[in-house]
């Protein structure tokens, strides 16, 4: 076999050159050859190649042409299979250069997608890391060419590990798609044992029972209603009705269980229990006023400033509350990391405080709840899997999903790394969609679940599901006694995307395709039918109508689609639409543009409603056939019938109220990305106070509001009137550092204003100074993916000739990605955007330096940021500051984390100092003094600082 890389000038497989050529021939574990060779492409190389490869233009300049190469190794290829990581772009580009086309490929993208299913990422360099496989020279062609070697003979084994019954099921989905890897595994199958492949010929894998036993939830016997095993119950309802709110007792063995001030208190269960604790009143106050809250059945907003410990300040009153008799307690979150942490850490955490005051271990039972879509439906799922046709990306996800299910216990599509386009996939085999599932028996992730969560003591869930609770009237959580919102400040953006809807192009394109054609979800069900029996005339009649209806709802659907964008160049003379949001307006309505996109709205709601009749008469057929071997088959048709319609329906919704029939309170708009890209019609409430004031706030015993960031200038005015907020108390707690001392605060009050000539290049020179004088973990933050890129370009270089590594979100990773290459190595910069302002932080190392590139406005531009702002006398100083001031609380409390961390603090932006609002921004640092220098003195000052703050050394 030939393992090859390649180099390239770029992506284009038609104008892109060939510029370094890597391979190495191997018979299993024994290299026979290796070739290596630099390729003059005839152009410059891009800077962005030459920063990731190395290679410059000097050292392609004396190479030969890849036409003076081309016969060598075309020699050393020879007939024998080629792999490579994504093989199909360095195929590609061979061919296109004159190599004759292999006849056999495999690809150590596609091995290690399928069978690590979990894996963080699959780029070469993070999998040959995680495999300790040595990697001398990344983005080198022969260096990756090795790599890809060993990351394929170690697949191999691999592969060889799974049971037969999987390799066989991996075979099948070869034969049905062409996937090279299923043709791998049959090969693997060859060498096993006959017995074994015998047996697989008629196993069924995962093996639905051993799945269904996996599935089994045990609960606590402390709970009257509680049996030993939660039996999956025939809906949702009957596993709700079983949970009783009075009854219970106390189960702490001595009688009457500890108080908060025992937990918290100086010499309390925490200081005697966790390592490095220190006493904190703000934590105490917090734990005290939270078990109030939940005690009393009162409504509680707290601002826990950073080191305060609001996860145990809430967890563990919660805990001592539902093992002393009550209810439930609810705890949601709006990001996945804090989640994680609660799971894996906070609650852990909160359980070893509470067998240290006579709890008995494994009292206290916790469950993670999520939405519909995030958990996979067995029955759809394999539905799918026994597809006689699917394409190659189809076959893969099929795999790497039946490898998962060997071991999966939650169903939930967290434990996967998805790439984008299979994110989209496995929401077909989701649960999404499948409400009122009729099959009582079999492996059912969404149920066992919700089973856990209705058998658990703390419930942890995220704002999502939340609000998709309230939308739906409730049903979807365990009776509870309190309700704890932590990460409270995106509440209101939750709520806003919740209470909306978003109409697009591609979903509706998509949907419509998923309904026609011979594999799509229409012809599925009528030879679900036929085989079960139930296709009667009437039915043959129904199914042809069905599918020329989806085909003139297609058409309708493109010309509506048309007319949107035609709607708008005309409401945009003179410069279009160029991939910006455009609000619409009772003016917009008036026009007489509006009135000829009516028309096509009204063609095209008529097609859909012909489709969704047609849907609910094959799910009607299908609901109505009699139990028999094909009963399982057709439910889960029934299921993608079900999905189809509700998406369906969802959009016809959104469709009236953007177009005729706006809601009051409404705020519409018309955008697409990129310029002349799909369009997509939204839609989100002025308001979410009101509705979150009837569906949350009045119906709730007990919500608590916990945040870092939720007060304005000490005022919870502002939240209280976002979010609905009527009664309850409130309490502002700072944070239990010393800022003063552990922060220098500077702001470079000669640097031009952003948009201003100059600016960019005064943040890049700001950064490389500061970094050249500090070589320490520095985290830029900044408000646009272009401005990071921009700034990225201009520092690399400076950066890399002073030995500091520079990474970015989005070029280099994620941002869990760019936090671990911050945290492994010291002399690094890490630039980040949007969610690296808060969540992601350090988990052995502190930053030396946090700086922000511009202060945190809104977008102008942003509909529902400009509908709000109109609302007030003063949209700026009212609105537009004030959600600046909070974004840029947010991102300063990355800084300082614990009592020992010392960092700078540098805001590139004058405006902080210089313009009259800037006294909001300077007044939001707790307990700062902040600094106004000039660009030049930066790295003097961060230098000075960095020295005096250093600790003493004993003499």
């Amino acid at each position: 076999m030939v393992s090859l890389d390649l180099e390239t000038t770029g992506l284009d497989q038609r104008s892109d050159m060939i510029i370094e050529i890597g391979a190495v021939k191997f018979r299993g574990d024994e290299e026979i050859e290796q070739f290596s060779a630099l390729i003059n492409p005839g152009r410059d190389i891009p800077p962005f190649i030459r920063d990731l490869t190395g290679i410059s233009n000097e050292d392609v300049s004396g190479a030969p042409s890849i036409e003076a190469v081309l016969p060598d190794l075309i020699e050393f290829l020879g007939d024998h299979p080629m792999i490579g990581h994504n093989v199909a772009f360095d195929a590609g580009f061979l061919v296109r250069n004159g190599v004759p086309s292999r006849t056999q490929t495999f690809d150590t993208y596609d091995l290690t997608y399928a069978l690590l299913p979990g894996a963080v990422e699959y780029n070469l360099g993070g999998l040959g890391m995680a495999f300790g496989l040595v990697h001398d020279n990344p983005h080198r062609a022969l260096s990756d060419a090795l790599v890809t070697r060993d990351l394929f003979l170690l697949m191999l084994e691999k592969l060889a590990e799974l049971p037969a019954g999987v390799l066989s099921e991996f075979s099948r989905l070869a034969a049905a798609s062409g996937w090279t890897t299923g043709i791998l595994a049959g090969r693997t199958l060859d060498h096993m044992d006959s017995a074994a492949v015998f047996r697989a010929a008629g196993e069924a894998r995962p093996d639905p029972r051993e799945l269904g036993s996996r599935l089994r939830v045990r609960r606590s016997s402390r709970r009257p209603s509680d049996s030993e095993e939660f039996e999956e119950p025939e809906n949702i309802e009957q596993s709700e009705k079983t949970v009783e709110p009075e009854g219970f007792e106390n189960n702490h063995p001595g009688g009457a269980g500890p108080s908060v001030s025992d937990v918290f208190g100086t010499d309390g269960y925490l200081s005697r229990e966790l390592m490095r604790f220190e006493h904190r009143s703000q934590q105490e106050r917090m734990a005290e006023m939270v078990a109030a809250a939940i005690q009393e059945g009162e409504h509680l907003i707290v601002e826990a400033g950073t080191g305060v410990g609001k996860s145990l300040a809430y967890l563990v009153p919660a805990a001592l509350h539902t093992l002393s008799g009550g209810r439930t307690i609810i705890v949601s979150t709006n990001t996945i990391n804090l989640q994680e942490q609660l799971i894996a850490k906070d609650i852990p955490a909160a359980e070893s405080v509470l067998r240290a005051t006579g709890y008995v271990d494994g009292t206290l039972l916790a469950a993670q709840l999520k939405g519909r879509s995030n958990y996979l439906c067995y029955r759809r799922w394999n539905h799918s899997k026994n597809s006689t046709e699917m394409t190659i990306p189809e076959a893969r996800l099929m795999a790497k999903t039946m490898v998962w299910l060997e071991s999966t216990a939650s169903g939930d599509r967290s434990e996967l790394r998805l790439n984008r386009d299979d994110q989209a996939a496995f929401t077909r085999i989701s649960a999404q969609g499948s409400r009122g599932c009729p099959a009582p028996d079999g492996p059912c992730f969404l149920r066992t679940a919700r089973g856990r969560a209705h058998g658990a003591d703390i419930v942890v869930i995220n704002h999502s599901l939340l609000l998709a609770d309230l939308v739906m009237g409730g049903g979807l959580l365990p009776e509870h006694d309190a309700l704890i919102i932590d990460e409270a400040h995106h509440l209101e953006s939750v709520a806003t995307n919740n209470f909306g809807f978003r109409v697009d192009q591609r979903q509706i394109e998509g949907d419509l395709s998923g309904l026609s054609g011979d594999r799509g979800t229409v012809s599925d069900a009528i030879r679900a039918l036929r085989a079960a029996g139930q296709a009667d005339p009437a039915v043959e009649t129904l199914a042809t109508g069905l599918l020329e209806a989806v085909g003139k709802a297609r058409s309708v659907a493109t010309e509506l689609f048309r007319s949107l964008k035609e709607t708008v160049n005309v409401l945009t003379p003179g410069r279009g639409f160029q991939g910006n949001d455009m609000r619409i307006t009772e003016g917009t309505r008036q026009q007489p543009a509006w009135s000829d996109l009516e028309v096509s709205w009204e063609n095209f709601d008529l097609a859909a409603s012909t489709v969704s009749l047609g849907l609910r008469d094959i799910g009607i057929a299908i609901d109505r056939a009699p139990a028999s071997l094909e009963s399982r088959n057709l439910q889960a048709v029934g299921l993608n019938v079900t999905a189809a319609l509700e998406s369906l329906e969802e959009s016809r919704r959104g469709l009236r109220q953007g177009i005729p029939e706006p809601e009051d309170g409404m705020v519409c708009w018309l955008s697409t990305r990129p310029p002349n890209g799909p369009i997509a019609v939204s839609g989100a409430p002025l308001a979410v106070g009101p509705t979150l004031r009837d569906t949350l706030f009045e119906r709730e015993r007990c919500v608590v509001l916990t945040s870092g960031t939720l007060a304005d200038e000490g005022r919870f005015d502002r939240v209280r009137e976002t979010l609905g907020v009527e009664s309850g108390r409130e309490v502002a707690l700072g944070s239990p550092f010393d800022f003063k001392k552990a922060a220098l605060v500077l702001v470079p009050g000669d640097i031009p204003e952003p948009n201003r000539p100059g600016f960019n290049e005064g943040v890049a020179q700001a950064i490389t100074d500061v970094a050249k004088v500090l070589k320490d973990r520095t985290l830029v933050l900044f408000t646009s993916n272009s401005a990071l890129n921009a700034t990225r370009s201009a520092i690399r270089l400076p950066l890399q000739r002073e030995g500091i590594r520079l990474v970015a979100q989005g070029i280099d990773g994620p941002p869990h990605r760019v936090m671990r290459a911050l945290d492994a190595n010291k002399a690094t910069v890490a630039l980040g955007a949007a969610s690296l302002w808060e969540g992601v932080d350090l988990e052995e190392s502190s930053i030396g330096a946090l700086m922000i590139a511009r202060l945190p406005f809104p977008v102008p531009s942003d509909p529902v940021f400009s509908a709000r702002s109109e609302l007030y006398d003063d949209g700026f100083g009212d609105y537009a500051v004030p959600s600046a001031v909070l974004r840029f609380r947010q991102g300063f409390g990355r800084l300082i984390r614990s009592r020992s961390d010392r960092g700078v603090f540098i805001v590139l932006d004058s405006r902080m100092a210089t313009r009259g609002y800037g006294a909001a921004f300077r007044d939001a640092l707790p307990g700062c003094e902040i600094e106004v220098v000039r660009t030049s003195e930066l790295a003097a000052r961060v230098s000075r600082w960095h020295e005096d703050s250093r600790p003493e050394t004993p003499g």
